[in-house]
């Protein structure tokens, strides 16, 4: 009994040793390599365009509206209706139901921001 209570702390001393040391030696990678993935990364991916469809700026403009008025907004866009309506709650916090239907009632888009 005696010898149980003085191997638990030797135990647990000899585990957290082990613990301490086994994330110490970790490789390091040469600032060179860093440098050269780094650079070779930003080089070979294209810069990125941020080009929305009209679709999209409608949803958008529509969003915008819906929220700073709080009431439901609708709109038709070629052969697309886009319906935007708050999503109310205790404090709104801006947040919009997006339903986008052809003329035939088959929903598009339905998407909540």
């Amino acid at each position: 009994m005696n010898n149980c209570r003085s191997l638990f702390p030797l135990l647990l001393a000899i585990l957290l040793l082990n613990a301490s040391c086994s994330t110490v030696n970790q490789p390091k990678v040469p600032a060179a390599t860093k440098l050269q993935k780094e650079t070779t990364t930003t080089i070979a991916q294209p810069p990125v365009v941020n080009k929305k469809s009209q679709l999209d700026l409608l949803i958008d403009q529509l969003t915008a509206q819906a929220q700073e008025s709080r009431r439901s907004r609708q709109a038709k866009f070629k052969d697309v209706i886009v319906e935007v309506t708050p999503m109310w709650s205790l404090n709104y916090q801006g947040e919009v139901h997006i339903r986008v239907h052809d003329n035939s009632g088959k929903v598009i888009r339905d998407e909540y921001r």
